[in-house]
Parts: C-alpha cells; sequence; structure tokens
C-alpha cells in the first residue's frame, strides 16, 4: 500500500508481458475510434435521414452483434481466439477503406453494419483471449490498465473526428481503418493463444473455484451463475441508459449549438477519454479492498446524477461537467464488472459467456436509438435523457439488491487482494 502512495502506477507492474501488448493494441484502437460516435450524425447530416431513421438504422446495428457474436463466440471456444481476431479487424478495415472511397453514397451504411457486424464477430475471442492471459489474482489490473489504456487512444480519436467531420469526412474512416489493420498486426505477432487444455479443465472440475468448468453447452453452464444473470439483466437497463445518453448527446449539442455542435461533441468524448487516463488508478487504489458489487453500485449512482443533469444542462461547462460525472460512473463500473463476469465464468465457457451476457445487457442497446429516435420526434431531444436516467435508476437497485444480499463466501476470490505474491 505504500508502494502504491508513493507510485499510484506500481498498481500495473509486474503484469504478464501479453497484457502490454493487448493494451497497446486496444489504445490503438482506441485512437481510432472514429466512426461510431458521429455515426448519427453521418446518417442525420450527410446522408439526410431524419432523426427516427437514424435511429432504426443504429438499432439494425446493434442488433446485427447478436448473431456476429453467437457464432464467434462458439468457434472461439473451439478454435484459435487469435485467428479470429485477426481475420475479424482486417475485414473491418477492408469496410472501412472502402466506405471512404465512397463518399456519401447510399452504400455506405451497408458497408459501415458489415464493419460493425466484423466488430462483433471479434469481441467474444478478444474478450475470451484476454481472460486467458491473465489469473484471478492479476485480473483487475489487467482488466483496468487494458481499459485506461483504451481510453488514454480515445482521447484523440474522436477530438480529431470532430474537427474532421465537415472539412474531410473520408479521412474518419481511413482513421478507423488503419486502427485496426495496426491492432491485426500487433496481435499477430505478440501475443500467442493460451486456452485451457483437457488436463487444466478436469483439474478444474474437481475444483470449487468460481471459475470452474462446466459440461455441457452455454444454457446448462449459464444456470450455474444465477446471480451472474441477475447482474447482467441490471446492466440491460445501465445500456439501455448509456445508449440513450449517447445518441442524445450529438442532438443536443447540434440542437444548442449548430456546426459547433460536433466539435463540442468531439470535446466531450475527449473530457471522457482524458478523466479515464487521470481517473482510473487513483480509483482502482481507493476501492480496490471493496467487494465488486459494492464498488459497481458507486459507479451507477455516478451514472444516475451524470445522465440526469444531461437533461437540464444549458451551456458548454453544464455539458462538460455532467460529462465528468458519469465517467467517474464509468470508471468505476466498467474496472469491477468485467472483472466480476470474468472471475464468474467457468474457463471451459468463455467466449461464450462473454457474447451471450454482452447481447442479454445489448437489449438496452437495441432498443435506446429507436426509443429515443421516437421520444425526441413527440417530446423532444431532452426526454431522451429522462429515459435514460429512470433506466439507470431500475439497473442500480438491482444492483444494490444483489449486493446486499451476496453471502461471504460467494466473492472468495473478488476478496483477495488484487496485488499478487512477489
Amino acid at each position: 500500500m505504500s508502494e502504491n502512495r508513493r507510485n499510484p502506477f506500481a498498481v500495473y507492474m509486474h503484469l504478464p508481458s501479453p497484457i502490454y501488448v493487448m493494451a497497446l493494441s486496444t489504445l490503438v484502437n482506441g485512437a481510432g475510434q472514429f466512426v461510431y460516435p458521429f455515426l448519427v450524425l453521418f446518417l442525420t447530416v450527410n446522408l439526410g435521414y431524419t432523426t427516427a431513421e437514424a435511429g432504426l438504422y443504429m438499432t439494425a446495428v446493434t442488433v446485427s452483434y447478436v448473431p456476429a457474436m453467437l457464432i464467434s463466440s462458439r468457434l472461439a471456444d473451439k478454435y484459435s481466439r487469435k485467428k479470429i481476431m485477426m481475420a475479424s479487424q482486417a475485414f473491418l478495415s477492408t469496410m472501412f477503406l472502402l466506405c471512404s472511397l465512397l463518399g456519401n453514397s447510399r452504400f455506405v451504411p451497408v458497408l459501415i453494419m458489415l464493419a460493425l457486424f466484423a466488430d462483433g464477430f471479434c469481441d467474444p475471442a478478444r474478450s475470451a483471449l484476454l481472460a486467458d492471459i491473465t489469473t484471478p489474482d492479476n485480473r483487475q489490473r489487467c482488466y483496468s490498465f487494458t481499459y485506461l489504456c483504451h481510453n488514454l487512444g480515445y482521447i484523440v480519436g474522436p477530438l480529431m473526428a470532430g474537427f474532421l467531420f465537415y472539412s474531410n469526412p473520408s479521412l474518419i474512416f481511413i482513421g478507423n481503418a488503419a486502427a485496426g489493420l495496426v491492432s491485426v498486426f500487433l496481435v499477430g505477432f505478440f501475443i500467442k493463444d493460451k486456452m485451457p487444455d483437457k488436463a487444466e479443465i478436469e483439474r478444474s472440475l474437481e475444483s470449487f473455484s468460481d471459475d470452474k468448468a462446466e459440461h455441457g453447452g452455454i444454457f446448462k453452464a449459464l444456470a450455474t451463475r444465477p446471480r451472474l444473470l441477475i447482474l447482467t439483466f441490471s446492466s440491460l437497463f445501465i445500456t439501455l441508459a448509456y445508449s440513450s445518453v449517447i445518441f442524445g448527446l450529438p442532438l443536443l449539442c447540434t440542437e444548442l449549438f449548430g456546426e459547433a455542435g460536433a466539435t463540442l461533441y468531439g470535446t466531450i468524448n475527449s473530457v471522457n477519454g482524458l478523466t479515464v487516463v487521470i481517473a482510473t488508478t487513483p480509483l482502482v487504489n481507493l476501492l480496490q479492498k471493496n467487494k465488486p458489487l459494492t464498488n459497481v453500485a458507486i459507479g451507477r449512482t455516478f451514472f444516475l446524477i451524470g445522465f440526469t443533469a444531461f437533461a437540464f444542462v444549458t451551456n458548454r461547462p453544464e455539458i462538460l461537467f455532467a460529462a465528468f460525472v458519469f465517467t467517474l460512473g464509468e470508471v468505476i463500473n466498467q474496472t469491477n464488472i468485467s472483472y466480476y463476469v470474468a472471475n464468474n465464468s467457468p474457463i471451459t465457457h468463455r467466449a461464450r459467456f462473454s457474447a451471450v451476457l454482452p447481447i442479454i445487457e445489448g437489449i438496452g442497446n437495441m432498443a435506446a436509438p429507436a426509443l429515443c429516435g421516437a421520444a425526441a420526434l413527440m417530446y423532444g431531444t431532452r426526454s431522451i435523457f429522462v429515459i435514460g436516467a429512470f433506466s439507470c435508476l431500475l439497473g442500480l437497485l438491482i444492483t444494490l439488491a444483489l449486493r446486499f444480499t451476496e453471502k461471504p463466501q460467494e466473492n472468495k476470490a473478488q476478496e483477495s487482494s488484487p496485488q499478487e505474491t512477489k
């Protein structure tokens, strides 16, 4: 603890070497996140979609993640996680390069959907590989470090996209494509597959660990983790709230500030990334002794405060402050929930759990754009944030119920110190 006070970044020292490569890869991907944050504006401003049409398209894009993740997760629990990641990222980059050549063609939304389908195809393999190369003792630190690096990259990407959106939008697609190709190179040359072998699985079946192997299919394995399912159900409401805000913010910024709204929205995303970079390490050090569900509840309380504030903001400082508050919630939530889920997923079903659980959560992502687009037409843009705040409140209440019914022995693995024994 004294070492952490002298150097707060000591918490990220002595991690497995593949983690540093994976973190660099996520940093590059974060810097390349140009397209999705500006997709609503691209559809409405460049292609002339109505708000409702843009909402339906965004819902369709989100729905496309479901078959992508289901197919990929089954493959990733049997075959090379690394090769699945590389193939998906290469395909995504190809689609975005084609988008850069087509300008405002009506084919561009189709290519974007294919690219984001590939992104969904990549996710289960990436999540399972990250779990493979970590242990319960170092997982919280590894997950928070990769999350930190992703957001370090995210400071740069959306800010650049905000300036490029009206001047040269094709460079937004090129930037996303380039980041994907660099990620392919890093993963391909510096990370090895490390899937559990038969001997490890057999040993796990005889153990009492939270991530012990399970026989049978995904539904049988899920039935052995009911509390994990309930937590995932609570996250459905959180993702609905988060997606509502992501959908509504560019519209609110444009409504309040006209063309300058695109630059402001890019600034908001960069404030989000900068806050993560500054706050992640101190928050991990401050809260690491708490149970993960306690921290998840704290994070979701910050979400609720920030999302509610967006319904009332009228100027740039208020918008940026609300973004800062909900980002604190994002840091606390993300650095604890991923750790909790990974530690409680069977080693035999890591990729499938990392697909099915986000799909359940993703119902909120699927519903949000269409719901918010319709609400904005009927009641105005600010109604989007009322939906987000109410949904966040429901997710928080379920999380609190889980935390207060938690038995001491249920979180034995999570209660262990995240510092490895030297």
